[in-house]
């Protein structure tokens, strides 16, 4: 899949593109075309779908800011089921997410990927054209995201932290096999993604053609 978008990126580029900082888009392209964009995909490795749908809707205020009217990742997910079963959609093939775009009747949609979060995050962002799989804008930051290790034993997952209260040193280890629960992002985490995030829009054209007077 992310072959396929990266591949898809340096065409878009050598069609003529602007660059921003790390971020790049399709300076022939018409933004103010697009109305609507889905975000359809958080991949990597955040796997809790609560903390997806969190990073997810920072990019939609960021959207909102621009003057795009965003599908919220949670939206897009109750209706890809009945989508995927009506349209024979397979999320492992390349063309899958603008034949998503498509069903959803969407011009854009966003897709973001998270290769690296633990203390530190990386995340990349695409805006791809559903008519083409094209990508229109692109970019990637990464930053802080106010985690510590001793998060995951406060919050019940993993074993590493057991070891760090030494009233525990002595008693019987957790289950490491067991399946952990599901959390979100704590308030120290969401300020500093949602930080991370702000960066990566900044170099996202906005929709709206500004008039400018002559003095």
């Amino acid at each position: 899949m992310r072959k396929y978008f990266y591949i898809s990126l340096i065409s878009a580029l050598l069609a003529g593109g602007c660059i921003s900082g790390t971020g790049s888009y399709r300076s022939s392209y018409d933004f103010s075309s697009i109305g609507k964009i889905a975000i359809v995909a958080v991949e990597g490795q955040v796997t809790s779908e609560q903390t997806q749908n969190q990073i997810a809707n920072f990019f939609a205020m960021e959207l909102l800011d621009k003057g795009y009217s965003p599908i919220m990742l949670s939206q897009v997910r109750a209706k890809t089921r009945a989508i995927m079963e009506e349209l024979d959609i397979d999320l492992t093939q390349p063309e899958a997410y603008t034949d998503l775009g498509k069903a959803l009747n969407v011009p854009a949609i966003l897709i973001i990927d998270i290769p690296y979060y633990n203390e530190e995050i990386f995340i990349s962002a695409q805006l791809i054209d559903v008519r083409d799989g094209s990508i229109l804008w692109m970019d990637r930051k990464s930053g802080k995201t106010g985690k510590s290790p001793a998060d995951d034993y406060l919050y019940g997952f993993g074993g590493n932290g057991f070891m760090m209260d030494p009233s525990l040193m002595f008693t019987e280890p957790p289950q490491m096999d067991r399946e952990q629960p599901e959390r979100g992002l704590t308030p120290k985490e969401a300020d500093k993604i949602e930080k991370v995030v702000s960066k990566i829009c900044r170099s996202m054209p906005s929709p709206i053609k500004r008039v400018t007077e002559d003095w």
